[in-house]
């Protein structure tokens, strides 16, 4: 996923994990099975069959653990998931990413992602993409610090601060977000960091970026990466990787941003302008994140709600209709006819209209009202009818 701005900023993969199912309903063939699959993922990521060997101690509970090259493993028959079947982990970290590049030069990481995501059904757990920028005027660490120490920012973490880690021999980072939360904004220098590690950099300034999710937002970010990359990304006018790397910073300008000088308030920052050394940065595209993971919006609450009462409502009402889905549904059509005429008066559509807005859907006005109301009125009479 290596996309360059020029020739003083890299953006690039540093961190990936996924899960996919492995279910083995006979077990006289599960070594079969795993072997397939081991060998189908090892030609996803472009690794010969003879640079895989089985590791002897297993980890996280996986029955089987491959190394696959110098730097990607792959676990085996691991922890169900939320459908009781077993999973298969896919491992990169950075230097397996690297790895992965050499490879294959001529597949982007992007294209590994939608092959495991659409073509494996991968559950994305965690995520990390790196902004490598190599020139000083671009960005640098005293200036993050001063601004976030002034506190002229906005950002999407439910925490207002930032930590420090390091020190000035080795490098040192600014961190906001948790090690365990759904998105982490990490700035360090890196390339103290190679020299603290005795390792040969040819640069002369390496300041990196790293933006990092995890669960439900490493999913939803690779999702939206890969309809970035198709052109599929509503607020992207391009394709392909300038379509990638525009992506990546319009997330990193809803994630943190960062405005100009100014005397106002913590909760005034939002009437301020981005900073135009930021903007030069990140672009102007802000995309909305949500840094804490679900946004708790008023469908939200009431899903939560009817979480408790409604199932026990529908199984009873389905046990009524004889556990026959058509007789089931069409109770629940009755249910509906009945509750439409409730929302004739505009007064009365305030919650659905607040609940439609939140799930992208457009209010209910008087209008659209009337045609559902015979539509469904349609659908309950139409139910009726003797057969």
């Amino acid at each position: 996923m290596e996309v360059k701005e020029e020739k003083d900023i890299e953006i690039k993969p540093d961190y990936l994990r996924a899960s996919i199912e492995l279910e083995v309903t006979d077990q006289e063939f599960e070594e079969e099975i795993v072997n397939d699959k081991k060998i189908e993922i090892a030609n996803l990521l472009g690794v010969n069959e003879d640079e895989i060997g089985e590791r002897d101690h297993h980890k996280e509970r996986y029955k089987y653990m491959f190394e696959l090259g110098d730097s990607m493993e792959i676990g085996m028959l691991g922890p169900k998931n939320a459908r009781g079947i077993p999973t298969c982990s896919i491992h990169l970290k950075g230097q397996g990413c690297r790895d992965f590049e050499t490879r294959n030069p001529n597949k982007s990481f992007v294209e590994l992602l939608k092959e495991l995501k659409y073509g494996q059904n991968a559950i994305f757990s965690r995520i990390d993409t790196a902004i490598d920028i190599y020139n000083k005027e671009i960005l640098d660490m005293e200036y993050l610090e001063s601004k976030l120490k002034k506190k002229q920012f906005i950002s999407s973490f439910k925490k207002k601060y930032y930590k420090k880690h390091g020190c000035p021999e080795e490098g040192e980072s600014i961190e906001m977000g948790g090690r365990d939360s759904p998105c982490q904004l990490v700035f360090y220098d890196k390339l103290l960091e190679q020299k603290a590690k005795r390792h040969d950099v040819d640069k002369d300034y390496w300041l990196r970026c790293e933006l990092r999710f995890r669960h439900e937002k490493a999913d939803q970010f690779v999702t939206e990466l890969i309809a970035a990359y198709d052109g599929k990304l509503k607020g992207i006018n391009t394709i392909g990787m300038p379509a990638v790397e525009a992506y990546i910073k319009s997330v990193l300008l809803g994630i943190l941003d960062i405005k100009e000088d100014n005397n106002y308030d913590m909760d005034h920052q939002y009437l301020v302008n981005t900073d135009s050394r930021w903007a030069n940065f990140t672009g102007t595209q802000k995309w909305s994140v949500d840094a804490t993971g679900r946004k708790e919006t008023s469908w939200n609450k009431k899903e939560d709600v009817m979480s408790h009462s409604l199932p026990s409502y529908l199984l009873t009402k389905y046990m009524i209709a004889g556990c026959n889905p058509y007789q089931f549904t069409t109770a629940m059509v009755d249910v509906l006819y009945k509750a439409i005429t409730k929302f004739e008066e505009k007064k009365n559509r305030k919650a659905v209209n607040i609940y439609l807005r939140e799930n992208g859907l457009p209010p209910l006005d008087d209008e659209t009202y009337l045609k559902l109301k015979e539509k469904i009125k349609e659908d309950y009479e139409e139910r009726r009818l003797p057969f």
